[in-house]
């Protein structure tokens, strides 16, 4: 996600790994510059997330006073896992509703909640004042195997434009969970099948 800077000259950022095997990983964190006091990494494992295309929305802000809020982000699939990560210059206290605190690292705390459906979704929390910094992810569930077929495209049209080039349109497929793509197939002769 985009880096936020805050407290001045602080910065927070969300990363994310895709196409995770099962097994051992590793992580390494590289920052951008001499770490002159301390720096927090925060590390989180998920099982049945989209492992090809897993995120659907990110959005981060940072401000003062008690309430921490991420900013609006919304979301274009169902089922979709919610992340959010907040820090602050003091400890941070409760979070928003639906959510499932998960570390606690010096009163900068992570959070996750289910949603099911598409929407507009924030992350929030209080604390006692001062700067603070608020980041939200949204990542797909991996759909597994579709066993939902999409609907045939309707009002295929053909124009021949010369001969060698021949230009179809037609009416776009639904799906339940989306339409990936088209096979077009080139059959010259009658007995074409």
């Amino acid at each position: 996600t985009t880096r936020t800077t805050w407290n001045i000259n602080w910065s927070s950022q969300i990363f994310y790994a895709k196409n995770i095997a099962a097994g051992a990983n590793s992580v390494t964190a590289t920052f951008a510059t001499a770490i002159s006091s301390f720096g927090i990494v925060q590390i989180h494992e998920y099982a049945g997330v989209d492992k090809v295309n897993p995120l659907d929305g990110a959005a981060a802000a940072a401000g003062s006073g008690s309430a921490m809020n991420s900013g609006p982000m919304v979301t274009t699939n169902a089922n979709d896992l919610l992340f959010g990560a907040g820090a602050s210059i003091g400890n941070m206290g409760a979070l928003g509703t639906g959510y499932t605190q998960r570390l606690n690292t010096f009163g900068n705390k992570t959070m996750d909640r289910n949603v099911t459906a598409a929407g507009t979704y924030s992350a929030t929390a209080t604390h006692g004042g001062g700067a603070w910094v608020m980041g939200i992810v949204a990542f797909k569930a991996d759909i597994g195997s579709d066993a939902t077929p999409p609907s045939a495209p309707a009002g295929l049209t053909a124009n021949a434009v010369s001969s060698t080039q021949i230009n179809l349109a037609w009416s776009a497929s639904t799906d339940n969970v989306g339409v990936t793509g088209y096979q077009l197939e080139r059959c010259s002769g009658t007995n074409c099948s």
